[in-house]
């Protein structure tokens, strides 16, 4: 096998809990590391598109689209308008709010995906696929 298809083969996978879990942290590890660089931009894009990867994964496995990974996008943008029309003249204000909400946004919905209950794999084992030939 290819080593480019092992990866589109790991892509399009499915990860379980504690693949995921370890994988957060990890990523959190990431992130926090490139605080501290210098000159991060393409090293925060690539953990950026690395947390989209881990979601959609994540959500393959729990049996949902990978494309509601993308879902907390427009959340955080439509919190951050209303936030920003119901603050009135107080702008300062809704901007102080706004990284907390959209952490608490984020964080709820890494923690969702983290917890729901994976679903079984719907590819026979090699021991159901052995009895149907005999």
């Amino acid at each position: 096998m290819s080593l480019l298809r092992a990866l589109w083969r790991y892509l399009g996978g499915r990860c379980r809990r504690q693949e995921y879990w370890l994988s957060v942290v990890a990523l959190m590890g990431a992130g926090w590391t490139l605080r501290f660089l210098p000159a991060n931009t393409a090293l925060a894009w690539l953990v950026f598109f690395a947390w989209f990867l881990l979601a959609s994964r994540r959500l393959r496995d729990i049996g949902w689209s990978p494309w509601i990974c993308l879902a907390p996008i427009p959340v955080s943008a439509a919190a951050g308008v209303v936030l920003f029309l119901t603050a009135e003249r107080q702008t300062k204000v809704a901007l102080s709010y706004m990284p907390l909400t959209l952490f608490v946004l984020w964080i709820g919905f890494w923690t969702v995906i983290g917890v729901w209950r994976s679903k079984p794999s719907t590819v026979p084992t090699p021991e159901t696929q052995a009895e149907v030939f005999g």
